[in-house]
């Protein structure tokens, strides 16, 4: 996912007010979520993925949801 796409999809979690001074994180694959932006109000951002539990089902990178 773009990361810019990324930082909006995690905001919208959060409520519309509290999105400016928020902190976000987003995902490198091969190093984990790293800090996009500190916020202020202690509000924090992501996108989560879906996990896989292996060997029954495959990961899917196609399944993700905001959370703050």
């Amino acid at each position: 996912m773009p990361e810019s796409l990324e930082v909006r999809y995690a905001l919208s979690a959060a409520p519309p007010h509290l999105r400016d001074a928020a902190t976000t994180y987003v995902l490198d694959p091969s190093k984990g979520y790293l800090l996009n932006h500190k916020g202020t109000n202690g509000v924090s951002c992501i996108v989560v993925r879906s996990d896989w539990q292996w060997p029954e089902r495959p990961f899917r990178d196609d399944i993700a949801w905001p959370v703050c």
